[in-house]
């Protein structure tokens, strides 16, 4: 069931604003009512900043939960940081950009030891040193049906390997012309398989310890970087509410809007006859953007999440939770048979 909704509007003394939203907020039964979604600079600033930590959280969470899923392994030791939230955060981040970089160069790297395997063990400046001695080297690949005998007459040919259905070879020459075969030239490359190996074992160490690091940091870090996040959605809460926070009396009266449960007013009451906050109540009005808050039994409760995949209903809507869930596990134990059946 959708639960009732009741319509607050506080007066408060200006001074003592700030305090009074503290306050409401540790009770935490009250939604404001948005009069605006448009935010000033900091705001947009903060919304960012938040972004960033919700994603590097979530990643921290990820890396934590394969960490401990290692029993045997020994987690790295935490490093000294000294930073804040905010410091953790962009150290997280940056972190993973060069773990996806570095990966991303390892798999370049075996690409190319692949690829220049073929040609076998060379030397790149043994190559450039005879370019410069009027010694020209070439390398070409062609098929074995376009591959002639008679270009091994015409021109200093050496066949290098042989992978059906192509044939790998070189040619020597004293001039930088290109020779008149049907077959494709194959540019030098600026670093021979030994280089290329040699360069993929760093960035294969250098991997390890990135990773490292972020594991260390996640398992050693992720309360400082909740507290972050925490923070910054409570400061966007408190511009949010002051953007949306009307002024009477040259500015001395602050008035907001709210809307509590029903059902869950007593604690607000309280705080508001014992602080002397003047505030009246009012009937939800179904033109307004009121809250949405359901209440269903233990059974009905599970099958929430299912709805709000699509969308809540409406304040003045039925909520057919209670009345989709037993149909929704009826024919979910169909599919199961279906599938029984199946095998």
């Amino acid at each position: 069931m959708i639960v009732p909704m009741v319509k607050y509007t506080f007066l408060a003394y200006h001074q003592d604003y700030k305090d009074f939203l503290n306050d409401i907020r540790n009770i935490g039964v009250l939604d404001i009512v948005e009069k605006t979604r448009e935010y000033g600079a900091e705001v947009r600033e903060q919304l960012d900043q938040l972004k960033q930590a919700r994603q590097a959280l979530q990643f921290m969470n990820k890396l934590k939960e394969e960490a401990l899923k290692k029993k045997d392994a020994a987690f790295p030791a935490v490093p000294e940081f000294a930073g804040t939230g905010e410091k953790i955060v962009e150290k997280i981040l940056s972190l993973r950009d060069k773990k996806e970089w570095l990966k991303l160069h390892y798999h370049h790297l075996e690409k190319q030891i692949k690829s220049q395997s073929v040609w076998g063990i060379f030397s790149v400046e043994t190559i450039k040193k005879l370019a410069e001695n009027k010694v020209y080297i070439r390398l070409f690949v062609a098929s074995e049906k376009k591959f002639s005998p008679e270009w091994t007459d015409r021109f200093n040919i050496f066949v290098i390997n042989t992978i059906s259905p192509l044939i790998y070879f070189a040619l020597v020459s004293e001039t930088d012309e290109v020779p008149d075969i049907d077959a494709e030239e194959i540019k030098i490359p600026e670093e021979s398989v030994s280089q290329l190996k040699i360069h993929q074992q760093q960035t294969k160490a250098e991997l390890a310890e990135v990773e490292n690091e972020l594991i260390a940091l996640s398992v050693g870090q992720i309360e400082a970087v909740e507290h972050h996040l925490l923070e910054i959605e409570q400061s966007i809460d408190l511009h949010k509410v002051i953007g949306n926070t009307k002024t009477a009396v040259d500015d001395h009266v602050k008035i907001l809007e709210a809307y509590a449960p029903v059902d869950e007013t007593k604690a607000l009451e309280d705080y508001l006859d014992k602080n002397n906050i003047a505030w009246i109540t009012e009937k939800a009005d179904p033109d307004d953007r009121i809250p949405i808050k359901q209440k269903n039994n233990r059974f009905a409760k599970l099958y929430e999440p299912v709805g709000k995949l699509f969308s809540l209903p409406s304040y003045t809507e039925m909520d057919l939770t209670p009345f989709f869930a037993p149909f929704f596990m009826m024919f979910f134990g169909f599919c199961l048979g279906d599938l029984g059946y199946g095998l």
